[in-house]
């Protein structure tokens, strides 16, 4: 894998990220996709006021700057994109190749400054479920890691060859990240830090940090002027009210983040490397402490039922695993003492902390930043010479075992997102030339697409009449208590992945919310997606 030249393991990597994602191109949409794609219709038609118009989302109607908690340019790209191809599964999902691509290729434009098996590294950020689902949504996630990557690669590039110039490029990525992703802006202090530690003063050159800092500044301006709230502070300012609100203790929020982490970046099972009796000791030691606190401090969802027990034991595993990265990146540091080491620590304590302190909710989304960094770290301890063929081939069938792992693991999410999908149109087909009318509950894809007819979100105080029909799907969101009574008029089942699942009810799983369940994804009994209709008598 070293040998091979610098074109042709981008042209590989590109390749295999296309390869790999591939399948996924008519995957419903689902989650927060709605939000971005209304918000892309919205610039196309207005092209200055990203954030206007009413939507139906929690269960009521507000203005797009509330239920948006993200900056537009992702939504700037989906409009660009939609104005030529439209809006369809396809073709939007094509155009997210181009940032899931060059965020493949960026960590291996970095891992090559930082570890001796560039390649391999790269290969393991791809084949993750964290970094495979994400780059099947249309949401800004996997965007943001592709400027997150290059930035810290050209910041790194312009420091070693004193060029002003590629440090601009870097500020400038910065900026592009920052309006991607509010979190984009942590990039600034993160190469601060890395600066002031390489070279032990303040320079002249680090004053290309203050331009991200300017435009976040300047869109504090801009959007309270138009919309009468700022809205990156006004991000912050929500995560900061929900975790008041919903008041978790700290040792939950920490191994609930550890299990998350451990869960979206499986493919470390195979790559932690034990490497000696006393390593084997210690690391059945640590599987068990933290094992034991996990099993013992972390609540399981009600709805569990026989689940109960799998979810239990596979939380402990992803802990310990997620426990055991972030210990490696201290005992790395600890080791080399140098800016890169000091880098990698940064990069994954700082969002660990922003996933499991700062949120009320952990989602494996905003875990996909530290995978690169994951991937690095893991390529300097398992292989700090990246040579010799016995370990190229070792690394290829752990990497193969990872990927196996991670596409399954993918492919259950998209079943889940198109039983949605598939519930919807069949009540389309249904109802749809009805003149009664059609509410429904839920949110995410489902809303998406049955409000591509005549339904109509429920929501508080809705004009429900007697005779209209009401569709509730097992998957639910905001729900909003019906205020007439209602009859059974049909119920429907959709299947999904058997025995793997991310997000479907009463399998622990939450990957997009860990009120769902303690884990990313679960190796557990799924039952079929379930929809009801009843009509308010």
């Amino acid at each position: 894998m070293g040998q091979m030249n610098d074109r042709r393991s981008k042209v590989l990597l590109g390749g295999l990220t296309l390869a790999a994602l591939l399948p996924f191109l008519n995957k419903a949409y689902d989650i927060d996709d709605p939000l971005f794609l209304w918000m892309g219709q919205q610039i196309m038609r207005q092209p200055f006021d990203p954030y206007g118009g009413i939507v139906h989302w929690s269960s009521l109607a507000q203005p797009m700057w509330v239920a948006m908690q993200n900056p537009p340019l992702c939504s700037y790209y989906i409009a660009a994109i939609g104005s030529f191809v439209g809006f369809g599964e396809v073709a939007i999902h094509g155009a997210f190749l181009l940032p899931a691509i060059a965020a493949v290729v960026g960590t291996f434009a970095l891992a090559k400054r930082l570890c001796r098996s560039p390649l391999t590294a790269a290969f393991l950020t791809l084949f993750t479920p964290v970094f495979l689902i994400s780059a099947s949504h249309v949401m800004c996630d996997v965007m943001l890691l592709a400027f997150w990557m290059w930035a810290i690669h050209f910041w790194i590039t312009g420091l070693d060859r004193s060029k002003s110039n590629l440090l601009l490029v870097s500020a400038v990525l910065i900026t592009g990240a920052t309006l991607t992703k509010y979190f984009g802006i942590s990039l600034v202090p993160l190469l601060l830090a890395y600066t002031l530690m390489r070279e032990r003063r303040v320079r002249l050159h680090l004053s290309y940090l203050m331009i991200p800092l300017l435009v976040a500044v300047g869109f504090e301006l801009i959007t309270r002027a138009k919309y009468g709230h700022p809205l990156f502070s006004s991000a912050m300012l929500y995560l900061r009210d929900v975790a008041v609100e919903v008041r978790i203790p700290i040792q939950i929020k920490l191994l609930t983040g550890c299990s998350f982490v451990g869960g979206s970046m499986i493919g470390a099972l195979f790559l932690t490397g034990i490497r000696s009796a006393k390593g084997v000791v210690g690391g059945i030691g640590f599987l068990l402490l933290i094992g034991a606190l996990f099993w013992t401090c972390v609540p399981m969802p009600a709805d569990l039922g026989v689940n109960e027990l799998a979810v239990r034991f596979q939380g402990c595993l992803f802990a310990t695993i997620g426990a055991s990265l972030l210990a490696l990146a201290m005992w790395d540091f600890r080791i080399s003492q140098d800016a890169e080491s000091l880098l990698l620590l940064l990069w994954m304590i700082g969002t660990f902390a922003f996933v499991a302190l700062l949120n009320w909710s952990i989602t494996a989304r905003t875990i996909l930043p530290m995978t690169p960094a994951v991937s690095i770290l893991l390529m300097r301890y398992w292989d700090p010479t990246g040579e010799g063929k016995l370990r190229t081939l070792t690394k290829l069938r752990w990497v193969g075992a990872a990927a196996v792992v991670s596409l399954i693991v993918a492919g259950a999410d998209y079943s889940e997102a198109g039983a949605s999908r598939a519930g919807a149109r069949y009540f389309q087909k249904r109802f749809g030339r009805k003149q009664t009318q059609v509410w429904f509950q839920s949110h995410w894809g489902f809303q998406f697409y049955m409000e591509q007819w005549k339904a109509k979100p429920l929501t508080q105080n809705a004009p429900i009449h007697r005779g209209d029909l009401i569709v509730i799907p097992s998957n639910n969101a905001d729900y909003v208590t019906a205020p007439n009574a209602a009859v059974p008029v049909v119920e429907i089942t959709r299947p999904i992945m058997p025995l793997v699942a991310t997000f479907a009810p009463a399998t622990g799983a939450g990957f997009y919310s860990s009120v769902r369940g303690p884990v990313p994804w679960a190796i557990a009994h799924t039952a079929p997606a379930r929809f009801e209709a009843f009509k308010f008598r």
